[in-house]
């Protein structure tokens, strides 16, 4: 088999495994949520701007830069298929994790404005 022919099966069994929801999500950014693949492939998603357009593996080992093009998306409807399994995550993510994580730093923020008027 040719090493091309490889790749691209390589790539379409990790976008497959994107779309059936075959993954563990670990945790998610502004622009790029984080995903393992059979408990061990690590790889970060684009998740910004429209996901029809944009949804796409962004960084893992298997890229050597974020256009190799075994590992893209290619269709619209691969996109929103990939969005559609990520996107409960991302949204669950923000509302707890990231919440909490700001709400920390709020009230970190607030204790140190107080203790700056006292003094």
């Amino acid at each position: 088999m040719e090493i091309d022919e490889k790749l691209k099966e390589i790539g379409n069994y990790f976008k497959q495994k994107v779309i059936d929801g075959s993954f563990e999500f670990v945790s998610s950014g502004a622009h790029t949520a984080e995903i393992i693949i059979d408990g061990k492939y690590h790889f970060n998603l684009w998740i910004a701007n429209d996901p029809k357009g944009n949804f796409d593996f962004y960084d893992s080992y298997f890229l050597v830069n974020n256009s190799t093009e075994f590992m893209r998306f290619k269709t619209q409807k691969e996109r929103m298929a990939g969005w559609k399994q990520i996107k409960p995550h991302v949204i669950k993510y923000k509302k707890t994790v990231l919440k909490r994580e700001k709400q920390k730093e709020f009230n970190r923020l607030k204790k140190e404005l107080e203790r700056l008027n006292n003094n």
